[in-house]
């Protein structure tokens, strides 16, 4: 080849091939002779295309082709391999997930959001016993161990956190992972490394389609450590699965106290919805009847509100509370919270089933209009938007903020102890309303 000749094909091949870092076939020659286009005969062709006009670009397309076929093998390997170092081979996984949970808080004097994560951490051992270790958003540590065992772990266990990082490891050993080409990926070089790749059948409008699922993990491309983990169908991320990995390590055996923690018996609840017997006091508004009714002075939007008006107002208590499976509805204990419901805009008469075929027309907020509807009690009853439990402890919302699920119309707040929810036709809606609310009192 001459140094012309040889220029042309190298701008076609970085053009379509970027060369990685510290790539082993730095010498582009050399990378030709491996895709045979420096073989004597084809190099006569080759200088009789380059006197021929355009005839040349087409062998320089195909030597292209041809050197990606050839795209130095030995140096994905290398990557690979040193992925597998970087994990470890000691018998315990270890792995540290970080993860962006559904909600945020919002400063309702500066607008400033603040998303709230959480943090899961996992033990897994060949024999299958699991060690889990989970902070809520509260701030409270649950640990949960399984024994080990032939059917201790349920499948989604099996296919979740250490057990995903278990797969990533033997994929990487038997040689099943693949390799995407080096991008960038939250403001750092990565590579993608697949695996667990399998078709799956979808039906969509009385038509079967094939997908392909599989599991991506970014490694580092310094350091070949994972850094985050995505599920895909047909090579697209599915967004609500990506879970950054703050760390990865093996552990040599018995280091990890695996003693199961005892079975905990499954729930039942009752999250108490509507109010019972509720009580009209539109028309009591200037009295302390409202307060009395909370068992402290509530909050509310005025008599009118963004040009919607105050449609009711209303009081009543509220049935709610969780126990065991086997205790059963009627024998747990139950809590019969105070609440108010203040519903300013839309409104809607909804049929509610009182039994027997029979029912009662009830008004409600309207979901389908503009409507900011305000359900108060002292107590973080669970319907209304308050996550609690037998075993879940309720979100600490700092002084001052509205905390919002992202995509929707709730938002939550406690205000001089009374947990106020407000629903609205959006989360915008819903942080104005925030912003505007008023303490009750008699007179007002």
């Amino acid at each position: 080849m001459t140094p012309k000749r040889d220029s042309q094909i190298q701008s076609l091949l970085s053009a379509v091939v970027p060369a990685p870092d510290a790539a082993p076939y730095k010498n582009w020659e050399a990378v030709l002779e491996r895709a045979g286009a420096a073989k004597p005969r084809l190099r006569y062709w080759h200088s009789m295309a380059v006197r021929r006009g355009g005839i040349g670009l087409a062998f320089a397309a195909a030597a292209v082709f041809a050197a990606v076929l050839f795209w130095p093998s030995a140096g994905k390997h290398s990557i690979l391999e040193r992925a597998l170092a970087a994990v470890g081979t000691k018998p315990i996984i270890h792995v540290t997930y970080r993860f962006k949970q559904d909600y945020a808080f919002v400063d309702l004097r500066t607008g400033r959001r603040t998303l709230v994560f959480a943090q899961h951490e996992e033990w897994l051992d060949p024999s299958g016993a699991l060690r889990s270790a989970y902070r809520d958003s509260a701030g409270h540590l649950h640990i949960t161990v399984h024994a080990p065992g032939k059917n201790a772990l349920s499948g989604h266990q099996k296919q979740t956190y250490s057990g995903i990082l278990d797969g990533y490891r033997k994929a990487l050993e038997n040689g099943s992972a693949t390799l995407s080409a080096k991008t960038r990926f939250r403001g750092r070089d990565i590579y993608w490394v697949r695996f667990k790749g399998q078709k799956m059948d979808t039906v969509s409008n009385h038509k079967v389609r094939s997908q392909v699922w599989a599991l991506e993990v970014a490694i580092d491309a310094a350091t070949y450590k994972p850094v985050y983990l995505y599920e895909t169908i047909d090579g697209r991320p599915q967004q609500i699965t990506g879970q950054e990995i703050v760390s990865v390590e093996t552990l040599p055996s018995g280091s990890i106290d695996f003693t199961p923690t005892p079975k905990r018996e499954d729930t039942i609840g009752v999250l108490g919805g509507s109010l019972q017997n509720p009580t009209d006091l539109t028309t009591e508004l200037d009295t302390g009847a409202p307060a009395k009714a909370v068992g402290a002075a509530p909050f509310w939007l005025g008599r009118s509100y963004n040009g919607q008006k105050l449609n009711f107002f209303r009081a009543g208590k509220v049935t709610w509370g969780f126990g065991p499976r086997s205790v059963g509805f009627h024998d747990m204990k139950l809590h019969h919270t105070p609440a108010i419901e203040l519903c300013y805009g839309s409104t809607a008469v909804e049929k509610m089933p009182l039994g027997y075929g029979a029912t009662k027309d009830v008004v409600n907020c309207s979901y389908r209009g503009s409507h900011v509807l305000l359900r108060e009690t002292l107590e973080p009853v669970p319907d209304f938007g308050w996550a609690v439990g037998p075993n879940i402890n309720t979100i600490p919302i700092p002084k001052g903020s509205l905390l919002v699920f992202l995509g929707g119309g709730r938002g939550l707040m406690i205000e001089n102890g009374v947990y106020i929810s407000i629903d609205a036709e959006s989360e915008a809606a819903a942080i104005a309303a925030a912003r505007a609310l008023i303490p009750l009192r008699g007179g007002d």
